[in-house]
């Protein structure tokens, strides 16, 4: 009996020992150009930016939600205006103004109760939902 716990506890201490020798690969040895820097690094957009596509609309902040396909006028969505300036460094706080919304972009409000707006962009309509930063 003894024997057998002898060889177990041996056997136990080489396994720990020698999980300890993988070759696993930390942050030291990944090269920097493989990895990114921030976490905002991997939303796509560049350091420094504005992480999310994003537009300023009547006192209201709207965020990219997708694609939409329907009708405009069913769906209650009237022409509000277009996009009247670009600026990717600055979260917009003045109506018309985005991040990563083309200058000139078609913008389509709902009823008073809708949390969305419609962007056109090419003729594709793009949804976005009242949102924060």
């Amino acid at each position: 009996m003894m024997k057998v716990l002898k060889v177990l506890l041996a056997v136990c201490l080489c396994a720990l020992l020698l999980s300890g020798c993988g070759d696993k690969e930390t942050a030291d040895t990944v090269p920097k150009s493989n990895r990114p820097e921030t976490q905002a690094d991997m939303t796509g957009f560049p350091s420094g930016t504005v992480q999310r596509e994003c537009l300023y609309v009547d006192g209201t902040l709207y965020l990219y939600n997708g694609k939409w396909s329907g009708d405009l006028q069913q769906a209650g969505y009237t022409y509000y205006g277009k996009v009247a300036r670009e600026d990717v460094y600055r979260i917009p706080d003045t109506d018309l103004t985005a991040a990563w919304v083309d200058v000139g972009c078609k913008v389509y409000v709902g009823t008073a109760a809708c949390d969305s707006i419609l962007v056109e962009t090419g003729g594709t309509l793009y949804r976005y939902t009242a949102g924060t930063l």
